[in-house]
């Protein structure tokens, strides 16, 4: 992998652990986990495709070499028991998947 490549990548992945670290709670639909994230297919699945399945992402980022880091996201659940799913999927200048780069559903208990 070239340099430039493995910069991409860092920059998406530290992009992706601000925005992660910073939303305390999101809006849209619930994700379940990693079960529909794997009907998607790299290189095929597209934009639409995944808004489809989904629902409206909740935050977008682009990049200057024309890739979109889009993540959808919700906080659900009781006071005492809160659950949060989040799913970021990268999409390339062509507007297919490029990967999944989070996909978590957790239940916190306190």
């Amino acid at each position: 992998m070239e340099l430039t490549s493995i910069r991409r990548w860092a920059r998406a992945a530290a992009a992706l652990a601000a925005t992660v670290l910073m939303a305390a709670c999101g809006t849209g639909r619930l994700v379940d986990g990693a079960a529909p994230v794997d009907r998607l297919t790299p290189g095929v699945t597209t934009v639409a495709d995944a808004t489809a399945l989904l629902g409206p992402h909740t935050a977008e980022t682009g990049y200057p070499n024309g890739q979109r880091l889009l993540q959808w996201g919700a906080v659900a659940g009781s006071p005492s028991s809160p659950a949060a799913r989040r799913v970021a999927i990268l999409f390339g200048e062509d507007g297919c998947m490029v990967g999944v780069i989070h996909a978590a559903a957790q239940q916190e208990t306190q």
